[in-house]
């Protein structure tokens, strides 16, 4: 019944996301051509004149006129290809799900690109307009500076991920990076009920309100959905709602597995890493293939992408071979044995993953 009432909920989060995206995806096409050539149509500033009032419009044009002006191209440029980002950030999660790896990676390039060339003519506006003569004020050019960079940052955080072969920690970089594109759909939305429960507020108010918690809601967004699309079975070291045990776990484990899933293989740094570790310790149970409980006693443990790590296990040396990359020790160069095969897999593997 959880299972099914959290696929249900995942499901209408993944469509309420899309419409919005879909409904914003016009409004950003077309935001900006009344500055470039006035008269020209815009289908933002129609609805924000029937659904608050056309003097709210007008004083919304002439306020942005001044600070938009200076940077006109850049932020044409950015708002035409925020508006595609609109439409490719929800294909992009179905085919994430979908497990279309192909489209998956070439529609990946495609976004990466958009974002970049986006973000660049966001910073042009920045570097050209000081913040005392932005629109809505200094404040709110600050948090379109931390928006760019957090935009711009998550991006690049998640391509290398996805380069090292890290597909889980490149999804959650770029569920961020979504969160951070997501501030302008819901800014406008903001624009259009804020006016409405508080009459007479202006655009700039509008703007000093959202920028107040729109950074936490888009984080926190982020947040659920890293969580929602998280199929592990198990996390190493918490327990709870938030990260169920493995089968046969009678006690919460601390020894780091990887987390990919099957269909996900590694690259090559973390293939040639657990080559050089060996296979797991079949008696700490840290993975859901293990299935017996932890014995009671402590050993050091090292998994194949993780750092060395407390973990229940009985300290025997040398370990058999079954447990390479174990020792009942902390790690040091010294500790391994040189006549020992497996403590020499150990001190390679260590000295390959030093940073």
């Amino acid at each position: 019944m959880g299972r099914t009432t959290g696929t249900g909920r995942g499901r209408v989060a993944v469509l309420a996301l899309t419409a919005v995206c879909l409904a914003y995806a016009p409004i950003a096409f077309t935001e900006l051509w009344p500055y470039a050539r006035p008269g020209a149509p815009a289908l933002g500033e129609w609805l924000l004149g029937r659904t608050v009032s056309p003097g709210f419009v007008a004083e919304a044009v002439r306020d942005r006129t001044g600070p938009y002006g200076r940077s006109l191209v850049p932020l044409v440029v950015h708002s035409v290809l925020g508006g595609l980002l609109m439409l490719l950030g929800p294909v992009q999660l179905l085919t994430a799900v979908r497990r279309r790896v192909r489209l998956h990676r070439a529609l990946g390039v495609v976004f990466a690109a958009t974002v970049y060339a986006s973000m660049a003519g966001a910073a042009v506006y920045l570097v050209r307009t000081p913040p005392e003569r932005a629109f809505s004020g200094a404040a709110f050019w600050v948090v379109l500076a931390v928006i760019l960079v957090g935009t711009v940052g998550s991006l690049t955080l998640g391509v290398l991920a996805a380069y090292r072969g890290f597909p889980d920690l490149h999804q959650r970089w770029l569920l961020l990076c979504y969160g951070f594109l997501m501030t302008a759909p819901l800014l406008r939305l903001e624009w259009g009920f804020l006016p409405a429960l508080y009459p007479g507020l202006s655009l700039q108010d509008v703007n000093r309100v959202a920028i107040m918690h729109l950074g936490a809601l888009v984080s926190f967004g982020a947040l659920l959905a890293s969580r929602a699309l998280d199929r592990r079975t198990s996390v190493p070291g918490l327990t709870g709602t938030w990260a169920p045990r493995a089968a046969g776990c009678s006690s919460p484990t601390r020894c780091r597995t990887p987390s990919r899933t099957p269909s996900s293989p590694p690259g090559p740094p973390a293939r040639a890493a657990r080559a050089t570790a060996g296979p797991a310790r079949s008696g700490a149970c840290t993975s859901p293939r293990c299935s017996s409980p932890p014995p009671s006693r402590r050993s050091w443990c090292r998994s194949w992408n993780g750092p060395w790590a407390w973990t229940g296990g009985r300290p025997s040396w040398p370990p058999p071979a079954s447990a390479a990359g174990c020792s009942p020790t902390p790690p040091s160069p010294s500790s391994a044995s040189a006549s020992s095969p497996v403590a020499n897999s150990c001190a390679a593997g260590r000295r390959r993953h030093r940073p």
